[in-house]
């Protein structure tokens, strides 16, 4: 039984070392694993956010595309630019009008095409000439998008210019105006819910930021991004990466053009929240695989019982069958088959062994009545000897005297009476010769003999004392049935048959004879 115990130690033990094993490898994996399925959810999470503004910034700056191809379109720009006397507050009044229709800018000016401004929705552009300046030159040629001009008032400002047609689409002017970065960055803001740990941020080629973000400045300044990883893959379709920010703490942040336009999209999103959602997750998994680890180790207890504890029953079960108690069955139904199997084998050998032992002892008994009757008749034998020796003496002499009186008796009478004490002598001798039989083992001569014939033989020697008493005889043999017996004790037992069975039969009858097998 110790070493049942042992073994189920060593089940529990070895179980328990390679769930150990196995949770803290599940542990690692799932710790790794889940750190990079974090890792690249926040980085799908800010790649939709980056496409997403992109659409709808691409959307807006179409639109405003489409705002100035409306505003030059209308004659009254074209006949303003070409008439001699110009009328600048008809001009202005007109452009205030089209910035409040379209909410996308902050001022309109119309250049003429010499770089005088003749039109603006504020007056101290109509000090700045445009000739030589960029956004002029480059807005007489096509449209512009975008261009950047410092002010002292405003500072740095994002423009945007296109030339102005007049009906025979010729060249006769250019409009500027200012885009409304505050509307760009408000939607920006509706679209992803800025927080503390989320910023956004629209980028122009020179890595200068368009929309001021958290930043602070209200203005065009250059961006933290100029000096990390992301300057280097500008030109890739996406882009996810970790860097310091503004203020020197790390974060991810992804990149994308917008398309048809030399701007970029950043989402960026402090690293510290990623990390804290891996911490979380870690927790979780740690949580989870100790839990896990609990239950596999009663569960690996658990089955060492299940194991051991069929055994237990099973040695317990031989030990009783060793001591000799066959009267309890053994169990065979457990949760595992080879128990079953191996306790149906020892149930089957205990009934087996069961039933021999009742054959034994029951031969037991019948060797010991056989002993004791063999010893009774031995005995019998042993007193039938000596008193048939004691009796044959005298009976011999006994015979020798009636000889010698009836040698000399001469009376019949007398010879007669000797006659008949000598038959019954006789009759004692045999009577002793009969007992001296009993007393002797039988001694068997066998031989194969044909039983038909040795049947017939006997019945043959009786067959005139059964005409005399009246009784038939008939046979029903099996054909030429050899066997090895004794002939003559079989044949004085049919003999002895045949007379019990006439004496049975004292006015006649029948005597069938059916030898079979």
């Amino acid at each position: 039984m110790k070493a049942l115990y042992k073994l189920s130690s060593r089940i529990f033990a070895t179980f328990a070392l390679a769930l150990i094993l196995l949770s803290s490898v599940f542990g690692v994996l799932a710790s790794h694993y889940g750190e990079k399925m974090v890792v690249e959810s926040s980085s799908n999470e800010l790649r939709v956010l980056t496409v997403v503004l992109s659409q709808l910034i691409q959307k807006q700056f179409s639109s405003l595309e489409n705002s100035i191809d409306l505003i030059t379109e209308d004659p009254i720009i074209a006949e303003s630019i070409e008439s001699r006397k110009r009328n600048s507050i008809l001009l202005m009044q007109y452009l205030i009008d089209q910035r409040a229709r379209y909410q996308l800018f902050d001022d309109i000016m119309i250049y003429d095409e010499h770089g005088l401004c003749i039109g603006s929705t504020d007056q101290d552009w109509f000090k700045i000439a445009g000739k030589g300046i960029d956004f002029f030159e480059n807005g007489l040629v096509e449209f512009n998008f975008p261009s950047i001009y410092g002010t002292e008032t405003a500072g740095k400002v994002q423009l945007v210019s296109a030339p102005i047609y007049n009906e025979v689409g010729a060249t006769v002017g250019v409009i500027v105006a200012i885009i409304r970065l505050n509307a760009v960055y408000d939607l920006m803001e509706q679209e992803i819910g800025l927080t503390e740990n989320r910023d956004a941020f629209l980028l122009d080629s020179d890595l200068r930021f368009i929309t001021p973000g958290k930043v602070g400045p209200q203005e065009l300044v250059e961006s933290h991004l100029a000096g990390t990883t992301l300057k280097q893959h500008l030109r890739d379709e996406s882009w996810v990466g970790e860097y310091l920010n503004y203020d020197g703490v790390k974060v991810q942040g992804t990149v994308l053009k917008i398309p048809g336009y030399s701007w970029y999209v950043v989402v960026e999103r402090k690293f510290d929240g990623v990390v804290q959602q891996i911490t979380s997750i870690k927790r979780v998994i740690l949580i989870v695989t100790a839990t896990l680890l609990l239950l596999f180790i009663a569960a690996s207890l658990i089955l060492s019982r299940s194991i051991t504890l069929p055994l237990m029953r099973l040695v317990a079960a031989t030990r009783r069958m060793g001591t000799g108690d066959l009267s309890l069955p053994i169990e065979n139904r457990t949760q595992y088959e080879e128990v079953d199997v191996l306790a149906a084998e020892f149930e089957r050998m205990r009934l087996r062994v069961a039933r021999s032992q009742d054959q034994l002892i029951e031969k037991l008994e019948q060797s010991e009545n056989l002993r004791i009757e063999s010893e009774r008749l031995a005995a019998i034998g042993t007193l039938a000897a000596t008193l048939a020796h004691e009796i044959r003496n005298p009976l011999n002499a006994m015979n020798l005297l009636v000889s010698r009186i009836g040698s000399k008796v001469k009376s019949d009478d007398l010879l007669q009476l000797t006659r008949d004490i000598g038959g019954e002598i006789s009759r004692l001798d045999r009577l002793v010769n009969s007992i001296l039989d009993y007393a002797r083992p039988l001694q068997l001569n066998k031989e194969v003999c044909e039983l038909n014939e040795i049947i017939v033989s006997v019945v043959s020697i009786y067959k005139d004392l059964l005409n005399q008493a009246k009784v038939t005889v008939t046979f029903r043999f099996l054909e030429k049935l050899m066997v090895d017996i004794d002939r003559d004790q079989f044949k004085q037992c049919m003999l002895n048959a045949i007379q019990n069975s006439m004496e049975a039969m004292p006015d006649g009858g029948h005597i069938d004879i059916l030898l079979d097998l």
